[in-house]
């Protein structure tokens, strides 16, 4: 027996038909296999009882088949030919394959279309990806239906590639250029002055272009050319709430340090996680010291030692220029082997008592 033709090609989901001729036989019945599977299989495309074969939608590997008809007077007896799955599958991204790049702010949705073209009947299902230097954690997502989501974050790098595969031909995809933009505006409102000892609200405004969705995360922080730390005061972030549209407000209780410092010029920065570069600084001064004049304050106030071992005293002086301060331990100049001993860096005694106690630095209770 022989099947004709014997060979032949056909477009993913479109029919082919074969036919099988027995010969010194009165039963012309025979039974249809592709790649050994009787009637075929959806991977490698179906044939029916008839002849008729069906390419799947999806182009198999490797793409060219065995078509087998076997007799049913003589089963040992069958006749073969090759079908080669071809593919005219083009994939197109309307909006989003062309050279300039789509900007899509943070958080912002974008969604892509792509559309499958081919004069057969292939699977017109496409697979979406993201990929760039900041992938996988920084370059957002893409869900089946080809909607682009941006990180809420601005990566280092913001350009991004989308990729649009063909389900049916993985060699047919298009690509769009995506860059990440960061176009909110932060706000940030203080008072001019606050008094020492006392406390302000400082307040914060994210406002996200409409349709984004930036990290409202913000970190909060203290600087002065007169000061350091504690010493500049504090600030505790107490609420963060709705500020009218998209826009989140985030207020921060500060307690000003009990004197001011010299100079009494303090800036706060609030820096957003979602672009560091959008960081917004405000400058204040400290009104006033705790019972006014002059005042000079120890940090820290109290403190636990064993014996032999060293504490770090900074002493702030407000009110005044002049920030040089003498040093006692209970009323006891310089202190004593007693109490302990308290020295300046390079005075004497305190080189001697560094070499005694093993090293005494800068303001320190040795």
């Amino acid at each position: 027996m022989t099947v004709t033709p014997s060979s032949g090609s056909v477009m993913l989901g479109n029919q082919f038909l074969f036919t099988a001729v027995v010969k010194n036989s009165s039963d012309a019945t025979v039974t249809w296999s592709v790649n050994g599977v009787a009637g075929g299989a959806p991977q490698t495309g179906t044939i029916s009882a008839g002849g008729v074969y069906t390419a799947p939608g999806d182009l198999p590997i490797p793409a060219n088949l065995t078509v087998r008809a076997i007799s049913h007077a003589d089963v040992s007896k069958s006749g073969t030919a090759i079908v080669s799955v071809q593919s005219d599958v083009v994939i197109g991204l309307p909006g989003g394959g062309g050279t300039n790049a789509v900007p899509v702010e943070l958080g912002a949705t974008h969604a892509f279309t792509a559309v499958v073209s081919s004069g057969a009947h292939p699977d017109k299902f496409v697979v979406w990806s993201v990929s760039g230097a900041a992938c996988p954690l920084l370059c957002g997502s893409v869900d089946a239906g080809g909607n682009y989501t941006a990180p809420q974050i601005l990566p280092a790098s913001p350009n991004v590639t989308l990729t649009a595969r063909s389900l049916a031909d993985s060699s047919r995809q298009v690509s769009a250029a995506i860059t990440i933009t960061s176009n909110f505006l932060l706000q940030l409102a203080v008072p001019s002055s606050v008094a020492a000892s006392s406390t302000a609200t400082f307040i914060a405004t994210l406002k996200p272009v409409p349709g984004s969705n930036p990290s409202t995360v913000l970190s909060w922080s203290l600087s002065g050319s007169g000061c350091n730390g504690i010493l500049c005061g504090t600030l505790s972030v107490v609420t963060e709430q709705s500020a009218g549209g998209n826009a989140t407000a985030a207020s921060a209780s500060y307690t000003a340090p009990i004197s001011s410092p010299a100079p009494n010029a303090i800036v706060v920065t609030v820096t957003p996680l979602a672009d560091p570069s959008k960081a917004v600084q405000q400058q204040f001064s400290i009104q006033g010291a705790l019972g006014g004049g002059i005042s000079v304050t120890v940090f820290p106030a109290t403190a636990t030692r064993a014996i032999n071992h060293h504490l770090t005293l900074t002493a702030q002086v407000s009110g005044t220029t002049n920030t040089n301060v003498s040093w006692s331990v209970n009323g006891v100049a310089g202190g004593s082997a007693a109490l302990g001993r308290i020295c300046v860096v390079a005075s004497s005694p305190c080189q001697a008592w560094a070499t005694l106690w093993g090293g005494c630095a800068n303001q320190k209770l040795c």
